[in-house]
């Protein structure tokens, strides 16, 4: 068969086989063989039975009997040679051995056949001649179907070499015809031999490729199942499971056994189906089956133990035989329960906060924009009353926890159709679903007690609050339709938005824990704020603005102990513009720096003129309380100004103080340390708590102007003076009144046991020093200098708060 180890040797164009794969093509010829001998030997034995009937005593019975008994014995070793090849499980190690029985085998059994014929052919007469070369010719013509080359020959030359013989010269049946055909028979038969060899050894190759391609598909398929999370799924044309595969039912966690039948049964689960669905979810599915399409990375859900899981499921139709008949669906599958839900959490944070999960600005537009269209709804703004003071006292983790806790508390304050958000820090907003606005007050009131309850965290007691503005969907939507807008370039969505933070601000400024409505008038103060901006803007850089200080007066001798520096602006005078407002309008056009500079040298230049008993008080910008590097900045200005500290004394409203927080106490308690007074201004408007007031290190409580206004007539008023004087004196503050207009009010502060006051009766605004209904201070028994009662505004010092 073959001439080295490397080939099996074919005519004109050897086939060359690997030496890796010689073994192999050697056991597949010898399998063919095998199977072979089985479907030859009854044929063959029929020939020989059908000769030995033939010869019918005419013949030397005992030869021809003889050879017969040769091929019976022949044809019994080859069946008894290919059923011990074919059991054999070790076929490698007796490989050679088995070659050479089959060879000698085939050379045995062809040898007997030729002794036949030339005996049968030799003592036979002329019919039975005839049918032994016919017989000849046929066998030899069964060799090319005997397997290999070197099989085939060795059963091809004997049967040819005999029936040569048989009919060639000196045999009684000799014929040149015959002869000659029989030659040119046998050479032909020789080729075919040579020619289906080497077909033979080329299937056999491509059969040994096959085997490894296959092999090598099962290993990596193995690998995959066993280290990948996919598997392999396959079913017929009834789509029912088939070859269901160990991996598959790990992830299934399923019996194989039971899983067979439909693969719809088996993505359905056991679960109940989900009830939030109202499309069957395997649907996409059953879609592709119906039409026998393609499934490409399908993501079906699944219950498993219990547990929803996502599956995505990938497959082709398989079409077999010549009329390309659906066969069923073969592909893999994966459990993508990880990154579906991954890309679930992704869209949910990409519209949710991520802190509260509440809707996030983006959800909320998208709400805003539709409640838009329908023209039906209403915006409700919140905005959280002193957060940053818990951030600062507790950290910001403590305020993480409270921002959760509110929007827990917002969640069960609205229905199930609106939508609640947080836009960043503190910042809420609702949409609410109702544009009456009963309902709606009736949800704004319910939130504003809802967030001022306490929050209690591991034994610590925050108290927050909360200020709402609101405004309605639908008056927005008519400007919008009506092509209108409140402000230029703005859009709806920005116009709706605007509307509700000025009835926020409105809120905050009447008070706070509580909720305003939008109105006109609301757009009218923003006009108004905005020609005071610009107006101050001007005034800053005309540098027309002026110091002018009020004395404070103590009520026990009626002599001046203090002034109190406080802002004029001149031209403003008709505006009635509070000299406290001027410092929150010039932090909105970034120039609170300035104005705190002004006042500080203004207050510095006078309290260098003043005796040394006369204390210099003046705001103090908020601002300025939050950032570490300008008080250190102020207390450097204060060291160089030649005015001893303790004369100065810093005013701070309680509205500031509560904003401030933690930062705000810790850099009034630097003043404090570097010998400067500080005092507690408005006192009885905001919401300072006496265990706050015992922890900020204040020496002055300044009660606001109102309540002595009030005590006049109201006798409740007069308790609660008494009691603020008292409460300020166990605590060692001094006490001063503010906005006392006359006689009346300073006896009866006088009587309560006020330390000191100042206001209009003592010293008018300076637009009103000559109205005659005002005393002049300098008509009052106080024991100051003149010149301390008209300062004005000296020119700006070169030194700057930063």
């Amino acid at each position: 068969m073959e001439k080295n180890s490397t080939k099996l040797t074919g005519w004109f164009s050897p086939v060359i086989i690997p030496i890796e794969f010689l073994p192999r093509a050697k056991i597949i010829h010898l399998d063919n063989w095998a199977k072979n001998s089985f479907l030859i030997t009854l044929p063959g034995l029929l020939v020989a039975s059908m000769l030995l009937w033939q010869s019918d005593g005419s013949l030397q019975y005992q030869y021809v009997l003889f050879c017969f008994a040769a091929i019976v014995l022949a044809y019994a070793f080859h069946v008894a040679l290919a059923d011990w090849w074919l059991t054999r499980t070790d076929k490698l190690v007796n490989l050679a051995r088995a070659r050479r029985l089959v060879f000698f085998g085939r050379l045995g059994l062809s040898v007997s056949w030729a002794l036949l014929f030339n005996i049968a052919i030799r003592t036979g007469g002329h019919s039975a001649s005839i049918i032994i070369i016919g017989t000849e010719i046929a066998l030899m013509a069964s060799t090319v179907s005997v397997g290999p080359l070197t099989y085939g020959l060795a059963a091809l030359i004997p049967l040819v070499i005999g029936a040569l013989t048989s009919v060639g010269p000196g045999s009684p049946a000799f014929s040149p015809i015959v002869f000659i055909s029989i030659s040119v028979y046998g050479t032909y038969t020789f080729y075919s031999s040579f020619f289906l060899n080497r077909k033979m050894i080329t299937e056999t190759l491509t059969t040994i490729r096959l085997e490894q391609t296959n092999e090598t598909i099962r290993i990596l398929l193995r690998d995959f199942e066993e280290s990948a999370s996919d598997w392999l799924w396959e079913v017929d044309a009834a789509f029912n499971l088939k070859a269901i595969s160990p991996r598959f039912a790990e992830v299934a966690q399923r019996d194989p056994a039971t899983m067979a039948g439909p693969l719809i049964d088996v993505l359905r689960g056991e679960g109940p189906p989900d009830p939030g669905s109202i499309k069957d979810p395997l649907a996409p599915l059953l879609d592709q089956f119906a039409v026998l399409a393609p499934v490409r990375d399908l993501v079906v859900p699944i219950i498993v133990g219990g547990e929803r899981r996502w599956w995505s499921l990938t497959g082709k139709p398989i079409f077999e035989g010549p009329n390309q008949r659906f066969a069923g669906y073969r592909g893999v599958g994966s459990d993508v329960t990880a990154s579906h839900q991954a890309r679930e959490q992704n869209a949910y944070l990409a519209r949710h906060d991520a802190l509260t999960g509440l809707a996030n600005r983006v959800a909320f537009t998208t709400a805003l924009e539709r409640a838009l269209s329908m023209g039906r709804g209403a915006l409700l703004s919140l905005d959280l009353d002193a957060f940053k003071a818990v951030n600062d006292r507790f950290g910001h983790s403590m305020g993480d926890l409270v921002l959760s806790a509110v929007a827990h508390r917002i969640r069960g304050a609205i229905r199930d159709g609106d939508v609640a958000a947080r836009l960043g820090g503190d910042e809420f907003a609702i949409l609410l679903g109702a544009d009456d606005e009963n309902e709606v007050l009736a949800v704004a009131r319910r939130i504003v007690n809802l967030l001022g309850r306490s929050f209690k965290f591991d034994g610590i007691t925050v108290e927050i609050g909360t200020s709402i503005g609101i405004t309605l969907v639908q008056t927005v939507a008519r400007s919008v339709r009506a092509g209108a807008t409140a402000f230029d370039d703005e859009t709806g969505i920005e116009m709706l938005i605007k509307q509700a933070d000025l009835a926020l601000y409105q809120a905050k400024a009447d008070g706070r824990g509580t909720w305003r409505f939008f109105n006109d008038e609301m757009h009218r103060d923003v006009d108004r704020r905005r020609h005071l901006q610009r107006d101050l803007r001007n005034a800053i850089g005309a540098g027309v603005l002026a110091v002018r200080f009020q004395p404070v007066v103590g009520l026990a001798r009626r002599d001046m102990t203090a002034v109190e520096a406080v802002l004029h602006w001149p031209q403003q005078a008709a505006n009635q513009v509070e000299p406290s407002d001027l410092f929150a309008v010039g932090e909105q056009i970034g120039m609170a720096n300035i104005i705190a500079e002004l006042m500080l040298n203004e207050s510095l230049a006078c309290g260098r003129v003043l005796p040394s008993t006369i204390r210099v008080g003046l705001d103090i910008v908020p601002s300025l309380l939050f950032d570490r590097g300008k008080i250190a900045n102020l207390i450097d200005i204060l060291a160089k100004s030649g005015v001893k500290s303790d004369r100065l004394e810093f005013e701070i409203t309680e509205a500031a103080l509560i904003n401030g927080g933690d930062k705000c106490l810790e850099h009034l308690r630097q003043l404090r340390s570097f010998g400067c007074r500080t005092a507690i201004d408005h006192f009885g408007l905001g919401a300072t708590s006496l265990a706050k007031l015992h922890e900020i290190p204040f020496n002055r409580l300044k009660i606001h102007g109102n309540f002595a206004a009030r005590a006049e007539v109201d006798p409740r008023a007069v308790s609660m003076l008494r009691a603020m004087i008292d409460m300020a004196h166990a605590l060692g503050l001094l006490v001063t009144a503010d906005g006392v207009m006359n006689e009346a009010q300073v006896s009866l502060l006088s009587d309560l046991g006020c330390d000191e006051a100042q206001g209009p009766f003592f010293a008018p605004p300076p637009a009103h020093r000559r109205n005659p209904n005002f005393p002049r201070f300098e008509n009052r028994a106080v024991r100051a200098p003149q010149s301390a009662l008209g300062l004005t505004a000296p020119t700006l010092h070169s030194q700057h708060l930063g």
